[in-house]
């Protein structure tokens, strides 16, 4: 349950703090019920560059086939959802000490780190059960290597 909390995290204090900013782009007035928005369109585009960029390059560096290990990307995704807590927090103290309202673009720094802690510990955590073969490749439970 402790790797939903990003979620939580990112989609309440979006929309709860969303209605305490200014939440104007120009002319363009963005309601603070669809600021959720962002964080998935920023979600859908980084997976596309981490899964593009990031893992054939670490592919390369570690010979993983994953980039890097499952039980390291666990730990960065915990310590990831750590960091978008204390950003969250840091921006809610700034927007109650702010005479002024804030912008929207304050509440963009807790989504990287919100992202990765959610990609890391949701998505790719059930493949610490997977066994590893003699060559170091993940292989299913039928002995199939995972590619």
């Amino acid at each position: 349950m402790i790797a939903y909390v990003s979620n939580t995290i990112v989609f309440t204090l979006t929309v709860q703090q969303g209605g305490m900013t200014n939440t104007s782009l120009g002319k363009i007035h963005v309601s603070p019920a669809t600021l959720f928005i962002i964080p998935i369109t920023f979600q859908l585009i980084m997976l596309a560059v981490y899964d593009q960029f990031i893992v054939p390059f670490l592919r390369k560096r570690t010979g993983y086939v994953g980039g890097i290990a499952h039980l390291q990307r666990i730990a960065i995704g915990f310590a990831s959802m750590i960091l978008a807590a204390v950003i969250a927090a840091v921006v809610e103290k700034k927007r109650k000490e702010a005479v002024v309202q804030m912008s929207l673009f304050w509440l963009a720094p807790l989504v990287l780190p919100a992202w990765r802690g959610r990609r890391d510990v949701v998505h790719r955590a059930p493949g610490v059960l997977q066994q590893r073969g003699a060559t170091g490749h993940e292989v299913d439970r039928h002995g199939v290597v995972l590619v």
